[in-house]
């Protein structure tokens, strides 16, 4: 269960941010399945050390196949390792939603959460098929696309501002980067034009 109401108004405020991706871009999936995380019940975390043990296996499994999303990912002794109701996957994801607007880099999220980069990652990648940083800045990238959409009087460095970016230049490229088209021509089209003109999530970072 969340432990107080301030935890609860963050996954909520999550959730409607993650619904509104899943049905606006083109990774609706990777959205599915953060949503489950983010309805799940705190479940029973297996220990860090354990996960880190196998942490080669794992990422080797990862690379494998980087859109794995299954409920859990498991040992050869069919030990689950991460699962959906972790409650460090659950509190890593309100964390970087908490955040959107702030420059936060992956050891913010670990410190906070208080397991190691290699489990965060190796989490990530079992559920969403991303890590944490991709899955950050895809966020805010699709969050930025809709406000340039909808705000046609915003700035672009204040909307580089308000999904975390430290300036214009650095958005503008990454924007492109991501989209395959700039800031400008995005709302200069509008959104139908661009509904789902991109590539897979995890190329995006």
């Amino acid at each position: 269960m969340l432990e107080n109401s301030c935890t609860q108004a963050d996954a909520d405020d999550a959730l409607k941010v993650v619904r509104l991706l899943k049905t606006r871009s083109g990774e609706a999936l990777v959205w599915e399945q953060v949503e489950k995380v983010l309805l799940s019940e705190d479940g029973s975390s297996d220990s860090e050390e354990s996960t880190d043990s196998l942490a080669s296996r794992e990422y080797e499994s990862a690379q494998a196949n980087p859109c794995c999303c299954s409920h859990s990912v498991a040992d050869e002794d069919g030990h689950s390792l991460v699962r959906y109701d972790d409650d460090r996957l659950h509190k890593a994801l309100l964390f970087i939603h908490r955040h959107l607007d702030e420059s936060i880099r992956v050891q913010d999220i670990t410190r906070e959460v208080c397991v190691s980069r290699r489990w965060l990652e190796y989490a990530f990648r079992a559920a969403f098929g991303i890590t944490p940083f991709q899955y950050l800045r895809c966020v805010r990238l699709e969050l930025a696309r809709l406000q340039l959409i909808r705000e046609p009087q915003s700035k672009v460095h204040q909307i580089a501002m308000n999904t975390g970016f430290s300036s214009a230049r650095q958005f503008t490229m990454t924007f492109r980067q991501y989209f395959g088209y700039s800031p400008s021509v995005c709302r200069s089209q509008g959104d139908g034009e661009f509904s789902a003109g991109y590539g897979p999530l995890a190329e995006a970072c």
